[in-house]
């Protein structure tokens, strides 16, 4: 058995530590850790299941971020999932549910956003690309959260 000194438990901690660690269940992508379900819920149940799981209901910031989401959406048998964007609180106005920003970064579906039958929350189909559907009507949902194990490298 070969002895561990304290330079080599530091740098065994450091190579843990940077590369970060998600909870089971959930995936790593950058600094971010991602749930995606196994069960459907509505909208706002799924929101509340995710900070349940202290985390939020997926917001989309960048195009990296959502061609990452669309292929493991296709991995996961081309399932739907819902994402953080309503417009609940004014009609045509997109906005992030958990931090209520508006939207920048958009990648609706042709033909979307299109309000059929009053659609205020929105999915991510398995392509990547989004449409606006019934909040009430049950989806996947992709959950995430900040791998906090990436904050500690370079405190």
């Amino acid at each position: 058995m070969i002895p561990f000194t304290g330079v080599s438990l530091f740098l065994l901690f450091f190579v843990v530590v940077s590369e970060g660690a998600c909870p089971n269940g959930w995936m790593r992508h950058g600094q971010m850790c991602y749930h995606f379900s196994n069960e459907v819920e509505n909208w706002a149940s799924a929101k509340v299941i995710c900070e349940a799981m202290k985390g939020q209901l997926v917001e989309i910031e960048t195009a990296e971020e959502n061609y990452f989401l669309g292929q493991q959406a296709k991995l996961n048998n081309h399932r739907n999932y819902w994402i953080a964007l309503s417009d609940v609180i004014e009609e045509g106005i997109w906005v992030w549910m958990n931090t209520l920003t508006p939207v920048q970064f958009t990648q609706w579906h042709r033909n979307e956003p299109n309000n059929d039958g009053t659609e205020n929350c929105v999915d991510l189909y398995p392509d990547g690309d989004w449409n606006d559907a019934k909040c009430r009507d049950n989806q996947y949902y992709i959950c995430e959260k900040v791998d906090e194990t990436t904050e500690i490298v370079g405190k």
